[in-house]
This record gives C-alpha cells, sequence and structure tokens, in this order.
C-alpha cells in the first residue's frame, strides 16, 4: 500500500505535539501520585491520636450498654468497631483542610470560585417555604462567616497538629517527665533530633506540598495549549 506523500518528509500518523502533550499529562499526574503518598506521612500521629481517642468513646459505659438493645446493638457494635480508625481519618482530614484553606484561597482560581459560590448563595431563589428561606439565609452567613475568618480557624488548627505531633514524636528526653522537668530551660543535649525534625516535616509536609502542586498546576496550564484547557 503506498504511503501518501508529505512534502516535509515526516509520517502523517505520527504526531510529535501529541505525543509530548501525552508525556507532559503523565509526569504531571506521577507528580500528583508521589505528592499524595507523600502527604500520607502525616497522617501517622493522627491515626494514633484519632484511635486513643475513638477507643475512649466506644469504652463509655452509656455505648456498652446501647449494644445490649436488641438491633440497636448490632448498630452500635459496628459503630465501635469502625470509630477508632475513622476518628483518625475524620480528625486528620478536617484538620489538614482548615490549614490549607487560606493557602488554597491565594491560587486566583479557587478564590474566584468559591466567591463566585459565596454570591450563588446569597442570591438563591426566594421561597414562600419560610422554614426553607430561613435555612438558606443562615447557611449563607455560615459560608461568610467561614471565608471571613478562615485565617483564625487555620491558626486554631494547627495548634493541635502541633499538640498531636509533640504528644506523638516527643524529641525530647526518656519521656513526658523529662520534658515537663525542663520545661522552663530545655537541655539541647536530649532532644532526640531524629525525631525533631520528623515531627516539623510531619507538621508541615502538607502545606508544603500543595504549594508545590498548586504551582506544578499552573505550570502545566500555562504550557497546555488553551483549545485543550477548555476540552
Amino acid at each position: 500500500m503506498r504511503r501518501p506523500h508529505n512534502p516535509n518528509g515526516t509520517n502523517p500518523m505520527q504526531n510529535p505535539n501529541r505525543t509530548n502533550r501525552s508525556y507532559l499529562k503523565f509526569i504531571k499526574y506521577f507528580v500528583y501520585f508521589v505528592c499524595g503518598i507523600l502527604i500520607i506521612y502525616s497522617v501517622v500521629p493522627w491515626q494514633v491520636a484519632g484511635v486513643a481517642i475513638g477507643n475512649a468513646i466506644v469504652s463509655l459505659p452509656l455505648i456498652k450498654q446501647l449494644q445490649t438493645v436488641p438491633l440497636l446493638g448490632l448498630l452500635i457494635s459496628l459503630i465501635v468497631w469502625l470509630l477508632p480508625n475513622l476518628m483518625s481519618v475524620l480528625l486528620w482530614g478536617l484538620t489538614q483542610l482548615v490549614e490549607i484553606t487560606p493557602l488554597l484561597l491565594h491560587d486566583p482560581e479557587i478564590y474566584d470560585a468559591v466567591v463566585k459560590q459565596l454570591r450563588t448563595q446569597q442570591a438563591a431563589q426566594p421561597t414562600d417555604n419560610s422554614e426553607v428561606a430561613k435555612f438558606q439565609k443562615k447557611i449563607s452567613h455560615y459560608l461568610v462567616d467561614i471565608f471571613k475568618n478562615i485565617g483564625t480557624y487555620a491558626a486554631l488548627a494547627y495548634i493541635a497538629e502541633v499538640i498531636v505531633n509533640v504528644w506523638y514524636y516527643l524529641p525530647y528526653g526518656n519521656g513526658w517527665n523529662d520534658f515537663v522537668r525542663d520545661f522552663a530551660v530545655w537541655d539541647a543535649s536530649l532532644i532526640k533530633w531524629s525525631d525533631f525534625f520528623l515531627m516539623l516535616g510531619s507538621i508541615g509536609i502538607v502545606e508544603i506540598l500543595i504549594l508545590f502542586m498548586l504551582n506544578v498546576h499552573r505550570l502545566f496550564r500555562v504550557i497546555t495549549p488553551r483549545s485543550e484547557r477548555q476540552a
């Protein structure tokens, strides 16, 4: 079969630009995947804290009494089985979401999308149902309040993050007794520097990697043709 003539001497069945774009897309998602794996590192302290809190909740006398109730006891037993690990994920996820929100809002695309959503919520269509209207108004005010005070919420989340990581790593001496005894003036020779830097990494790794991924997103947005971005 005779191939079609190409005056440039290239094979019309091959598209170098498409191949390059495929490589770039693969690299972008590979970077996202690696960052996601590294982010899991910050879950470890929360996993221990969540299990401790979950076990404390399920060991309450009320929970044990509810387990003896027919049918309801089955549901309570399932919750008791799930709660410790589920608590870890919920605490970690909520804390990280609050911490990274101010960082995400610095991205123009995300900021514009949030403002648009808030305006849409505030401009919701009126309803004849007074209860529904009241609920819509409360939700709107609640979202605006979160948006305005997200910096305060993020600061509180960081405090919780530091407490959990110090509790988990405790990079000083042989335990809490040494930590409390030398609280006023810590002895540098008793600092466990490996645990100390692991603690710092656990506290800051999510924000660092999210910022990195945002920059990767901006980079690939610049080098991706407009036609493909709109597709």
